[in-house]
C-alpha cells in the first residue's frame, strides 16, 4: 500500500509505502519486504528544566521492544523487512527541531523483533535556555551484536556571549560520553553552566550579569508555556505561530556589557527543497544598535 498509516498516537505519527510478502507454513511464517517512510513526526514535550534540576541519575534499560506478538502464528513469524526513507521523520517539540532518516532492517521474530542499521540525524537544533545548540550531523547505529543498545555519534555547535562552543557525543545512547570545548577556553563547570542556562563565566560576571542565567530560564519557560497554549492539539496543522518565531539572546556581548539579541519571524510557509523564504528580522547588535528589516533566504539544491 502507498502512504499507509503505520502508527499514530497523541505524540507521534508515521506513514509509509509498504510492500510485504508472507510465505511459509502457518506455524513458521516468514515476512519479507520493504517500507519507505513517507513522513511522520514526534511532538512529545520534554521537561528539560526538570531533567537538569533532578539529582537522581537517569535509569535506562535500552531501547526496549518495538512491539511484541504473544500469540501464534505471529509470535513465531520471522521478519526481514527493509526500512528506508522517502521523506524524513520530523521531531518538533519544546526542545528539538530536527529530522531523522532511518536506513534500517527489521529482523527477529514476532515475539522478539529488533532493528539493524542506522538512523541519520540531519542538521537540527536543540532549544536551550541559553540559546540554540546547532546539531551539525549525527548517526544512531543499531549493531548486530547489541541491537537493544544503539550507539550515538553527534557533533553540535553554539555561540554564546562570544564563546564558540563545540559538543561531541559518542557511545551508547543510554550512557553516552559528552565532550565540551570552547574558544576562548573555559573550565568545564563554567562551560556547562553557560551552555545550559546562559550564565556568564565567573571571570566575566559584572554588575547585574549574575541574573542572566535566571532570566534566560524564565524566558525559556515562558516560551514553552506559550507554545503549549497556542499549539493546535487537533493535529490539523504541523506548526504553531511560535514555530515561526526565533529569539536568540547572548550570542555575543555588546560594548556596554549587555547580551546581543537576534529575532526572526518566518512569513513564508516552510517547504522542503529549493525556494525562497521571507523573514522579518530584528536585532540588538554588539554596538548596542537596534536594527530591523526584511530578510530573504534562497535555497538551492
Amino acid at each position: 500500500g502507498r502512504n499507509v498509516l503505520l502508527f499514530r498516537n497523541n505524540d507521534m505519527r508515521m506513514r509509509g509505502d509498504v510492500q510485504l510478502d508472507v510465505s511459509g507454513p502457518l506455524e513458521h511464517l516468514m515476512i519479507r519486504g520493504s517500507t519507505g517512510l513517507t513522513g511522520g513526526y514526534y511532538t512529545r514535550t520534554i521537561d528539560f528544566i526538570g531533567m537538569i534540576g533532578s539529582s537522581a541519575a537517569p535509569v535506562s534499560e535500552g531501547v526496549g521492544f518495538l512491539f511484541s506478538f504473544r500469540d501464534p502464528p505471529l509470535k513465531d513469524a520471522g521478519f526481514d523487512i527493509k526500512i528506508t526513507t522517502i521523506e524524513p521523520f520530523r521531531i518538533r517539540n519544546n526542545l528539538i527541531r530536527g529530522s531523522l532518516r532511518p536506513e534500517l532492517s527489521l529482523r527477529g521474530t514476532g515475539e522478539l523483533p529488533y532493528l539493524i542499521g542506522a538512523v541519520y540525524i540531519d542538521p537540527s537544533r536543540v532549544i536551550l535556555p541559553s540559546g540554540r545548540l546547532q546539531v551539525q550531523s549525527g548517526l544512531l547505529r543499531f549493531l548486530e551484536g547489541e541491537p537493544d543498545r544503539p550507539q550515538l555519534d553527534l557533533v553540535a555547535q553554539s555561540r554564546l556571549l562570544g564563546y564558540d562552543i563545540n559538543l561531541v557525543t559518542h557511545g551508547p545512547l543510554d550512557d553516552p560520553v559528552i565532550t565540551l570545548s570552547s574558544n576562548p577556553a573555559l573550565p568545564n563547570e563554567d562551560l556547562l553552566l553557560l551552555l545550559l542556562t546562559g550564565q556568564p563565566p565567573r571571570k566575566d560576571v559584572a554588575g547585574g550579569a549574575q541574573s542572566r542565567g535566571a532570566t534566560n530560564v524564565m524566558v525559556y519557560l515562558g516560551r514553552d508555556f506559550l507554545n503549549k497554549w497556542l499549539e493546535d492539539e487537533s493535529g490539523a496543522t504541523d506548526e504553531s505561530i511560535l514555530d515561526r518565531f526565533e529569539l536568540d539572546f547572548g550570542r555575543d556581548v555588546t560594548k556596554s556589557g549587555e547580551q546581543t539579541i537576534e529575532s526572526t519571524f518566518r512569513l513564508s510557509e516552510y517547504t522542503t527543497g529549493t525556494g525562497r523564504i521571507l523573514y522579518l528580522a530584528g536585532e540588538k547588535d554588539k554596538y548596542d544598535t537596534y536594527n530591523y528589516g526584511l530578510r530573504v533566504v534562497f535555497r538551492f539544491e
